[in-house]
């Protein structure tokens, strides 16, 4: 059985202990790093590699949706599959809290972010390719209207994913940020206070108090700010669900 593996920078160490493992279960082991030389073009190699393959392996982890090779993998291996090229795709996460990607939500993955259950994930997964090595070639003509049906939503499929990620991202920054505003704002009225305190000026007290309150104003604008923006990004990781 011929397999293509699939995966990010961050899983090399795993994914090649998964594939020596692999090997010598008598499968055939393929990934993107075997094939692809340098000068050749990178989307024909990957397409003939996925189709040459019964099964596809992705490896997921917290920054695999960083890779777009991996990305472009995954959208090659679900034409394949809806094509009947390949018996079925097994996704495998590396670590907890993984975002699964959008063309991966209903299909079930196993799961070795816990190194100490290596062994029996590995068997698992060993059991799902022996099953799919069962499976016979699909219909085509059935196979090619579902593939029509993937084309036309794919690419808002993962518009929705992309669209999830920058807003994670961008509520991760606005996080950051309101943070150090906060922290400057409060340093900000405490060296305020202190002043006050040993200059006894009349005029100076109501300028320190002018900037006192200019300092909260912008900590309150900076606040609603961020509770607006992770508003938007909750709403988005919302709509990617659905």
């Amino acid at each position: 059985m011929n397999i293509f593996i699939s995966y990010s920078k961050d899983n090399i160490s795993f994914a090649e202990k998964l594939k020596n493992d692999l090997s010598r279960q008598d499968l055939r082991v393929i990934s993107r790093q075997d094939i692809i030389q340098p000068g050749d073009f990178v989307p024909d190699k990957l397409i003939e590699g996925i189709n040459k393959a019964d099964a596809c392996i992705i490896i997921l982890s917290r920054r695999s949706s960083d890779d777009k090779l991996l990305q472009d993998e995954l959208i090659l291996a679900v034409s394949a599959n809806l094509r009947g090229r390949l018996k079925g795709i097994i996704p495998v996460v590396t670590d907890k809290h993984v975002n699964v990607p959008y063309l991966l939500k209903e299909t079930s993955y196993i799961d070795f972010s816990n190194k100490s259950e290596y062994q029996e994930m590995f068997q698992s997964l060993i059991k799902s390719l022996q099953i799919l090595s069962r499976i016979s070639p699909k219909n085509t003509k059935k196979a090619e209207k579902r593939q029509w049906e993937y084309i036309l939503t794919s690419k808002m499929a993962l518009e929705a994913q992309q669209n999830e990620l920058q807003a994670r991202i961008y509520a991760q920054r606005l996080r950051i940020f309101s943070i150090v505003a906060m922290v400057i704002g409060i340093l900000g009225l405490l060296a305020i206070g202190f002043i006050s305190l040993f200059l006894g000026s009349e005029s100076l007290r109501r300028w320190l108090l002018a900037l006192a309150i200019l300092y909260i104003s912008l900590a309150i604008i900076a606040i609603a700010f961020v509770v607006r923006r992770l508003i938007i990004y909750f709403q988005q990781k919302r709509a990617a669900k659905k």
